[in-house]
């Protein structure tokens, strides 16, 4: 059954997909826009479709297909040399990652419809897995995801160029050439790493211009503020801990983070007597690892479930090997083992889940908690709202959910968070802005 919005939503879909062949939903995550979408292919009657998504969320897709009745045989694609054997399916599901290798069998085969769940995976227009995503070939395409920003205002470029190809905006340069789009809406900073000046691109600017663009020929977007009110608030409570905590250089004096050149892509410090920053928050997360087990053993006790995320292999192992039994997934879990960790935790069997964000941060189900520890923090904002988005969405705790962090004063935490705060008021500015 759908709610209301959902149900606008689907006729969205079709008006966008029947006047210009694509539409993106951006609604927030927990607002179900898988479910929008299986409505919509429903009322599409597409005869063979594409999904392309994460490999973490591959069998959670042909489940909802299989849930929600959709007419048709479904294949889940864990190797190239498949393609062909099991081409006449009319669901055909692939990972990012084995696109790539996929794409000239794929080229093969016609396909309706193809949908892009985590589309903004696709933000990189050299990157190889965006050409192929882009390069197949259907005449309507369903993009998805809430966070189409992760790092910058030019991620969605790649997906605007594809879109509006057919339109008024063709011929623009604008929306032809990413240097242009990127000086056009962001903004240009010059750095040097090792040595080489580099121009990068950040914050936003033209955000009205830019807004109504997108909005008027192809996204949409829901918020669970605005359409499930009845969730609950998120409540954020950052936790300083102690700055005798905080990572000392070599002279052992803390690092003033403050006069490094915080480049957020190659984590340059600039410093040649310094380690990147990269390293810094590896060192960072393992001085304040007694802190983070403190913390979960305090939560445990009150015989609560709690859910943890961090970035790094060697502080998320140390932390499940203090806590055997729990579940546990990072990069290294097989994504046909992902699905059985969620479920010992959702069914029960264990009251801690540790991940990490970039691998279990997206396309799964937590709701049975409603408190999450952020050990650490990514990046990209649009990593951490998926990531805390596992258990703020449809059938979570309607008193709300709280979100601890842990940050170490005078460090580096204090530099994500205030870098992550900065980027979400630019990216909200587009996309949370209410219709007049």
């Amino acid at each position: 059954m759908l709610f209301e919005y959902q149900k606008e939503g689907v006729e969205k879909s079709l008006d966008f997909l029947n006047s210009i062949g694509a539409v993106y939903n951006a609604s927030e995550q927990g607002t179900g826009k898988s479910l929008m979408t299986i409505e919509t292919i429903k009322r599409l009657k597409s005869k063979r479709i594409l999904i392309v998504c994460p490999a973490l969320v591959k069998y959670n897709w042909a489940s909802e297909i299989s849930k929600w009745s959709l007419e048709g045989s479904i294949f889940t694609v864990n190797s190239s040399s498949q393609i062909l054997k099991y081409s006449n399916e009319r669901f055909i599901i692939i990972n990012y990652d084995l696109l790539v290798g996929c794409l000239p069998y794929l080229s093969l085969l016609q396909f309706d419809l193809v949908v892009y769940d985590e589309a903004h995976m696709m933000k990189t227009p050299e990157a190889k897995r965006t050409k192929a995503g882009l390069a197949l070939v259907s005449p309507k395409r369903i993009f998805l995801s809430g966070t189409p920003f992760t790092k910058a205002l030019s991620d969605i470029f790649s997906v605007t160029k594809v879109v509006l190809r057919d339109t008024v905006y063709a011929h623009s340069k604008v929306f032809q050439d990413f240097t242009t789009f990127s000086y056009r809406y962001c903004i240009p900073t010059t750095i040097f790493i090792r040595g080489k000046r580099v121009t990068k691109f950040s914050g936003g600017k033209n955000k009205e211009e830019l807004r109504a663009i997108l909005f008027k020929n192809f996204m949409f977007r829901y918020t669970k503020k605005q359409v499930l009110p009845e969730l609950g608030e998120k409540r954020f409570i950052k936790i300083d801990l102690p700055p005798k905590l905080a990572l000392e250089n070599t002279k052992g004096s803390l690092i003033d983070y403050s006069a490094l050149n915080m480049d957020l892509d190659k984590l340059s410090s600039g410093d040649s007597n310094l380690p990147e920053l990269a390293t810094h928050r590896r060192l960072q997360s393992l001085l304040k690892l007694e802190a983070t087990i403190s913390f979960i053993k305090d939560h445990l006790e009150g015989g609560k479930p709690l859910v943890v995320f961090g970035i790094h292999s060697e502080f998320l192992m140390k932390l499940r090997d203090a806590f055997p039994g729990c579940s546990f997934i990072t990069g290294q879990t097989p994504a046909n083992m992902r699905g059985q960790e969620v479920e010992k935790f959702m069914s029960g069997q264990t009251d801690l889940f540790i991940g990490n964000m970039v691998a279990a941060g997206i396309g799964i189900n937590l709701v049975r908690a409603d408190t999450m520890l952020l050990a650490e923090l990514d990046w990209s904002p649009s990593v951490v709202g998926q990531a805390i988005d596992r258990i703020h969405r449809i059938g979570a705790d309607t008193s709300g959910v709280n979100i601890y962090y842990l940050s170490v004063k005078n460090s580096i935490d204090e530099r994500v968070y205030n870098v992550i705060t900065s980027k979400l008021k630019t990216f909200n500015e587009i996309l949370n802005k209410k219709e007049k």
